[in-house]
């Protein structure tokens, strides 16, 4: 944090799965910020955000449960519980999601095109995916990570898709 002109950074988070890391310069997350300039809004695996400048740097977290972060049983376990989750939190109200130094009215224009086209999210993730895969990446689990990252995008469009008839009904 010497550099007064960088307000947050991002460090490297590879992908762990229970024996060794499965990537290797991916993904990069952001983790460290000067409170003034943090803000999120309450969602789950939302991201928090600087209103300033961030950098990445080459700082390494490490992140190394015990199990298998990427066995399909506990993905699925955990994708039912968030996404069910996120997408129910999505739909409240803006005045009724927690947040912290949001400045903002409203959701911001990411969240915004998430609830209007949730019925596009299977081909994002897809193509999420299949970009993976086309940028030539070798390693079978990072591809299996990616495959499992797809689904919890799909699901999110699902469970999406199921609060819209719930406040919209079959009108929309």
């Amino acid at each position: 944090m010497k550099n007064k002109n960088i307000d947050g950074y991002f460090f490297l988070w590879r992908l762990w799965n229970g024996k060794k890391y499965i990537t290797k310069n991916k993904p990069y997350k952001p983790v460290l910020f000067k409170k003034e300039k943090l803000f999120f809004l309450g969602v789950p695996h939302g991201v928090m955000e600087t209103y300033g400048r961030s950098q990445t740097t080459n700082i390494s977290l490490e992140h190394q449960p015990e199990y298998n972060n990427w066995n399909w049983n506990i993905s699925k376990r955990k994708y039912l519980k968030r996404t069910k989750l996120h997408a129910q939190l999505l739909f409240k109200e803006f005045s009724e999601v927690p947040k912290y130094n949001y400045r903002g009215q409203d959701y911001p224009r990411a969240i915004k095109i998430r609830k209007r086209f949730f019925f596009l999210f299977p081909f994002f993730s897809m193509y999420r995916f299949l970009s993976d895969i086309s940028r030539g990446e070798k390693n079978i689990e990072a591809i299996k990570a990616s495959f499992l990252r797809a689904i919890y995008e799909f699901l999110m469009g699902y469970f999406i898709f199921h609060e819209v008839i719930k406040k919209y009904g079959s009108k929309r």
